[in-house]
């Protein structure tokens, strides 16, 4: 686990009355350890506020998962990210707002998360009959069939039925 520096920036208003410090805390660890560091941060008052995916399709391990948390007193935030290839522990059991969290990067880009009674892994942004995720690198811009416009007769058709 690599703690990067803290970064500390103080924003002062015009009047000069209003200070308020960002502190901001990165952490990059193995996907073993998720649930040991969402404890640590639930038993110091962190708060689940974020959570998203990157898709890097050439890397053995295929996603970035990133989770952020705030303490309300402080205001600070705590960003925890970590590799995985498709399948990643779930944090409902400690964060019961985790699960719609969950869902919508499932939706989006296809990471499953381990299977507990309080994990619901249904869609929750696109349709039920889509098929995809359209977060992933790989996803079709424009669609599995290629459509072209037919000015003979003046509609739009799949490239294969189109005859001239």
């Amino acid at each position: 686990m690599k703690l990067s520096n803290e970064l500390s920036l103080y924003l002062q208003s015009q009047k000069n009355i209003d200070f308020i410090k960002l502190t901001i805390t990165d952490v990059y660890m193995s996907t073993a350890k998720l649930t040991t560091i969402a404890k640590v941060l639930l038993n110091f008052n962190k708060h689940i506020i974020a959570a998203t995916a990157l898709d890097q399709p050439y890397k053995s391990n295929r996603f970035q998962l990133y989770y952020i948390f705030v303490d309300y007193l402080t205001t600070n935030r705590f960003y925890l990210r970590f590799s995985t290839s498709l399948i990643a522990e779930s944090l409902v059991s400690l964060y019961s707002s985790c699960l719609w969290l969950e869902r919508e990067v499932f939706d989006l880009y296809g990471l499953y998360f381990s299977t507990n009674e309080n994990t619901d892994l249904r869609r929750i942004l696109t349709d039920y009959h889509f098929k995809g995720h359209p977060l992933r690198k790989d996803f079709a811009l424009i669609g599995y069939n290629e459509k072209i416009y037919s000015h003979l007769t003046k509609s739009i058709k799949d490239k294969k039925e189109l005859i001239f």
